[in-house]
Parts: structure tokens; sequence; C-alpha cells
């Protein structure tokens, strides 16, 4: 009985020792594979690089700024590590340039009064993911907003209008269009905590257009142009209503 036992302890032993050398053998194999995989990710990362350029080009060239964006913004951190390796940095370099074409056609939307508001808001969420501080955004968006109220304020002061109706529809309408699109699209890209300086632009805007229609209002004596001039005053209340 105690020989059968001590067959027994000593194939465990046996057992127990070759499970301890199987261990290791496979705990090298996962360092291996793990480290193959690290280099095939390695590898893979590069060749996207690589090609970014060219990938870069093509969303210029098709006005993707989306995909061109986002392609730069997913692997900026590895172009700045590698902007200093003498393989990469004619890549990088490459990259930068282009993205920076990018940049200045997102800028030019900025300033345009022929795009839509989808387009603005998109043009200025993407030159955040750029790393373009929001400050700077508000403050040239601020300044824009504010040129283009004040070309249509000037027009309503050049009062050059055949009738108090078309002083409504084509001075007064657009201006207030003008001012309800800067006053709906500025909470939906900055921070409001902040939005004194847009606050008081809108405020004087407002009190001076209010000083103007007023004025132009009154001006109007003819009882022969009644019913434009009460149509007039609704255009122009439904306007400031919305």
């Amino acid at each position: 009985m105690s020989d059968d036992m001590g067959t027994l302890t000593n194939k465990m032993d046996k057992i127990a020792d070759l499970s301890g050398s199987l261990c290791n053998v496979f705990d090298r194999h996962r360092q291996n594979v793990r480290k193959l995989t690290d280099a095939s990710k390695t590898v893979k990362g590069l060749q996207y690089i690589v090609k970014l350029p060219q990938r870069l080009q093509n969303f210029i060239d098709q006005k993707d700024f989306s995909r061109a964006v986002s392609s730069y913004v997913a692997v900026k951190p590895k172009l700045d590590l590698y902007k200093d390796v003498p393989s990469m940095t004619g890549i990088c370099h490459d990259c930068n340039e282009l993205i920076q074409e990018v940049e200045e056609r997102l800028r030019e939307r900025l300033t345009s009064r022929l795009i839509s508001s989808d387009d603005l808001i998109e043009a200025v969420q993407m030159l955040k993911n750029l790393g373009i501080p929001e400050a700077e955004l508000e403050s040239k968006m601020v300044q824009t907003w504010k040129e283009q109220i004040e070309a249509e304020l000037a027009i309503l002061k050049k009062n050059e209008f055949s009738d108090i109706l078309e002083f409504a529809e084509n001075g007064c309408c657009n201006f207030l269009t003008t001012l309800s699109i800067s006053a709906n699209i500025y909470p939906q890209l900055f921070n409001q905590n902040n939005n004194q300086r847009f606050t008081a632009m809108i405020d004087e805007f407002m009190e001076e257009f209010e000083k103007l229609v007023n004025h132009r209002f009154c001006a109007e004596i003819s009882g022969r142009e009644c019913a434009i001039y009460v149509r007039a005053l609704d255009r122009v209340y439904r306007k400031e209503r919305l």
C-alpha cells in the first residue's frame, strides 16, 4: 500500500513539473505573439501615415473636409511622435501643409454668406477639432456677424425704399433675418456663460433698429397708404416675434 502511494506521489510530482514547464513555454509564446501583434499594429500605423498625404489631397479635391479633418486628427499624436524621424519628416510636413489648406478653406466659410447655417456650424466644429481655440473662433464669428448686421442696418439708414411696405419687406425683414441667424447659431457653438459681448452687441443693434423703424413709420402721414402701412407694420411685428 505504501509503495503504491509513493508511486502515485512521484507521478503527481512529475505531472506538476511538466505542467510548470508547459506554462513557461506557453508564457514565452504569449510574449512572442504579443510582440508580433504590437509590431503589426506599428507597421499598419506607419503605412497609414505614409498614405495620409495622398488621402488628404483626395479629400481636399473632393471638398470632403470632414473626412480630411477626422483622418488627420486620428493620427496627429503619431505624427508628432515621428516628426523628427528622418524617414518620416517629409511625410509629416506634407500632412501639416495639407491640413493647413483645409483650415484656410474652413476659415473662409466663417465669413461667407453663401453657406447654410448647418455648414457654418460644421466648419466651426471642425476648426475646434483641429485645435483652434474656442475664444479665437468666437471672436471671429462675433466680428463677422457684427459686420453683416451693420451692412443690413446701413441699408435701412439710407431709406431708399419706394414705400413703407418695401422698407418692411426688403429692409426690416432682411435685418431681422441676419440678426436672428446669429442669435440662433451662437448658443450651438459657444459657451453661453461667456456671451456678454455677443448679447451686448445684439441689444445695441435692436435698440438702433427700433429707433429707425419708429422714425420711418412715424414719418408715414399719407392716409391713402393706410393699408400698406398696416401690412408693413404686420411684417415687422411678425418677424420680430420669430
